[in-house]
């Protein structure tokens, strides 16, 4: 059974989490607060329905380029930027597939 934590809207829910992470200075109560739990866990419990309708793998024509998780790190990109696609990402050959947590500490 899925407990529902809060009754509230989600787009209320992501907006006021996208805040805490715009001003997170401005937001450590909320962060620690039982609140913040509740709001993660209802967060969670109603995309799972969207990730389980997901495909778990992509048929992607070829060329593919794959990147793996470089953690927000600008200077890796900038080095993709210039040496992978320095004609622009659209008048490349091929598609590119980012995987993992990309931007999580950038």
């Amino acid at each position: 059974a899925i407990r529902k934590f809060s009754s509230e809207p989600v787009d209320f829910l992501a907006n006021r989490v996208i805040q805490m992470f715009r001003s997170p200075e401005d937001s450590i109560d909320y962060m620690q607060s039982q609140r913040f739990a509740e709001d993660m866990m209802t967060l969670s419990t109603r995309v799972s329905a969207i990730f389980e309708d997901e495909l778990r793998c992509l048929f992607l024509q070829s060329p593919v380029y794959v990147f793996g998780d470089i953690h927000g790190n600008l200077e890796d990109l900038n080095f993709f930027c210039d040496n992978v696609w320095n004609l622009g990402m659209r008048l490349t050959a091929g598609k590119f597939l980012f995987l993992g947590d990309y931007v999580d500490r950038g």
